[in-house]
This record gives structure tokens, sequence and C-alpha cells, in this order.
């Protein structure tokens, strides 16, 4: 009977505690989230200016530029850039020398295609003997693609071997008549050709800011200075030059990103520091870059600029353009700022282990209004591991080692 009685009480007491636990814990509800991997930027929304290397060439007695050159083409130091006529000129024989122009480029490129390796007559019959027995096997297997290839690979060997042995193929005889064509128009003009001085990507878009900003004044500008630069549009891009400008040459190997930050947007960064640039449209795409030039304070603003060198479609075919400026970022262990509390001098969350709220003291990297991220590394300031459970809202209630469930 005691025995029976002592099993009931053990019993009621379990059904207490129980009941006790459901009882607080739907009294005392809490909010809980789990710790998550996760990346934050600290990052800025600037707008700027695009500066690079720029060499404007100009018609120093004016009238009409042609040129061989589509716009985008890699052009190397010495290269013909094109041919200015000026006097009576008619639209007419602009027309026909621009085609005459394009026929001779499309020709010469179409000669100099097998020259590689194949400076000599025997190893060109060689190879036509290969290709012959190559259509062979084709004509087997019924494959007229093939076939046609092959044949265009021999015709072209075949114009090869006729340079080399002196003679002349039937489109060498047209560059020929095409060359006399072009000489017999230009004999009744004045003519000026424009050689590149310098290496890099043609253009025909001149927009007048070359002539104001480049990679030589980019340590003078001060905040003032890139306001007016941003503020201005240049209607007539050739009244900034002395002739007027035909085409430019731009170095699409380095460039600048030119922009104002205020005193606490700057924050820490300096000469020297990596930061990345994310352009609109970009498919979130990171562009490195790197810390250039840096002005003296003005109004609680700098003047900044970045050096990159990505080849970035955005920077290449625009000035002014609208940039997120990341200027950090942080991978890690992320969380609701609601979750952080401070005792004494220490952060920290709650963390429920076993149903129990245990506080662990946490090293804040970085952090938004609604989110903090945290080293997913842990030690004595950084307790708290990836998917534990911790408290996300702020009450004075919870406890340090209070049983919650």
């Amino acid at each position: 009977m005691k025995k029976t009685v002592t099993i009931a009480v053990i019993i009621l007491a379990l059904v207490y505690i129980v009941a006790f636990t459901i009882i607080s814990a739907a009294s005392n509800p809490v909010s809980t989230e789990l710790v998550r991997q996760g990346v934050l930027e600290n990052s800025v929304q600037v707008e700027g200016m695009i500066v690079r290397e720029e060499w404007v060439y100009t018609m120093t007695n004016g009238g009409i530029f042609e040129s061989p050159h589509n716009d985008g083409t890699r052009v190397g130091i010495g290269e013909q850039l094109g041919v200015a006529y000026f006097g009576e000129v008619s639209s007419d024989t602009t027309a026909k020398l621009k085609q005459i122009n394009q026929e001779i480029d499309r020709l010469e490129q179409k000669e100099e295609m097998f020259e590689s390796g194949l400076d000599d007559v025997e190893k060109i019959n060689t190879r036509i003997s290969v290709l012959m027995k190559e259509i062979v096997d084709a004509s087997v297997c019924c494959d007229g693609k093939m076939i046609s290839d092959l044949q265009n690979e021999i015709s072209q060997l075949h114009r090869r071997r006729l340079i080399l042995e002196g003679k002349k193929s039937e489109e060498t005889g047209e560059l020929d008549q095409l060359y006399s064509q072009k000489q017999e128009l230009e004999s009744g003009l004045k003519t000026e050709e424009l050689y590149a001085q310098q290496a890099g990507v043609f253009t025909y878009s001149v927009d007048g800011f070359e002539a104001r900003v480049g990679t030589s004044n980019l340590r003078s500008l001060t905040p003032k200075d890139v306001d007016t630069l941003m503020e201005t549009e240049i209607s007539n891009p050739k009244s900034e030059f002395s002739s007027p400008p035909v085409a430019k040459i731009v170095n699409n190997y380095k460039w600048y990103f030119l922009f104002n930050l205020t005193v606490q947007q700057l924050d820490t960064l300096k000469v020297g520091d990596v930061v990345h640039l994310r352009f609109s449209g970009d498919s979130n795409e990171r562009i490195t870059a790197k810390i250039a030039t840096i002005s003296p304070e003005q109004d609680g603003r700098v003047s900044v600029s970045v050096s990159c060198m990505t080849d970035v479609k955005a920077a290449l075919n625009n000035r002014k353009l609208k940039v997120e400026l990341i200027k950090h970022r942080y991978e890690g262990s992320c969380f609701s700022r609601s979750a952080v509390r401070v005792k004494g001098d220490m952060s920290g969350v709650y963390v429920i282990k076993d149903g129990v709220a245990v506080f662990c003291p946490v090293d804040i990297l970085y952090g938004t209004d609604e989110t903090v991220i945290i080293s997913s590394e842990q030690t004595e300031d950084n307790q708290v591991k990836l998917y534990d459970e911790i408290i996300n809202e702020k009450t004075s209630n919870i406890k340090e080692g209070e049983l919650l469930r």
C-alpha cells in the first residue's frame, strides 16, 4: 500500500512539472530563429563618370573623314585610321571611296588569312593533296558542307601559291583595279591621312569630356569640380577642340570611375584598398577595383577615383553612370539584429540549449538595421554556432538558465 502511494506521488509530481512547463511556455512564448550562413555588403549607391586614357584625332583642314574600321575595332600603333578629304568633295565621291576602301580591306584580309606557316610552294602543294583526299572521303559520306569548306580552303591555297610564284590571282588583280580606282578618285582631292599614335580601341564617339577630364588631372579634382562635371551637358562636342574631331582611340585595358563621397561614407577607406563595383543590369556581377585617389576634404565630402582593369561594356559605352560601390563584403553567420542583447560590456544572444536559455557572446563583424553577421569561427568572444536556435525578440522576461520548454 505504501509503495502504491509513493508511485502515485511521483506520477503526480511529474504531471505537475509537465503542466507547469506547458503553462509557463504558453504564458511566456518566445520567438526564435536558426543562425544561418549568409553574406552582408557594406555598400553605397554613387553617381559618377568614367575616366580613361583617350586620344582624340582631329582634321586640321576639316573635310570628310572615311575609315575602314568599325566602331570598337582594336588598332595598333602606326595603323592607318582613315583619310580626311577636304576641298570640293561630292557625296557621290565619298560614298564610292568608302565602298572601295571597305572592299580593299576585305580582300587584303582574305589574302592574309593563310599566310601563316605557308611561305613555301611545296608546303602548299602538299596541303592541297591532303585536302583533295579529304574531299574524296567526304564524297563517300555524302557530306556536302565539308566538301564545300574543303573546296574553299583549296581555292585560298591556290591564290596563295600564285602570289608566291609571282603571279596574280583573280583577287590580286581585283585589288590592283580597286587601288587604281581609288587613286583616280583621290587625284582630284586634297587628303590628310591619319595614323594611330597609340594602340587601343577605335571609336567614332567623341563627347567633348576628353578635353575636360583625364587620367592626368584625377588627383587635382575637388568635390566641387566633380559636381561641375556631372552637371555639365556638352551639346556640341566639336566646340571643345581646336580642330574638328573625327575619332578617338581608347585605352580599354585600364579605366577609372570618379565620384564624390561624404566623409562618413568614406569611412576607413584609403588609397590602395580593394573595393567592388556593381553596374545595374550586369547580372549582379561584382567588378574588382582599387582606390586610386582620394581628394582633401571639402565641405564634408571628398572626391574618389577607383581604377579597374576589367573589360566592362557599360564602362566603354557610357560616360556617366550610377554604380553600387561595395566597400566591404562579409561572409559568416547571420541572424536578426533584434536577437542581440547587451550584458555589461558584452554583446550576445540567448541560445536555446536543451530547452534552456543560455547567453552566448558574439563578435559582430557588420550589421544593418535588420540583420547582423558574425564570424563562423568560434572563439571565446564568439560562441554561437551555425544552426543554433536563438531568441530573436527583445524581452526583459528571459533570464539566464530559464527553462523555456
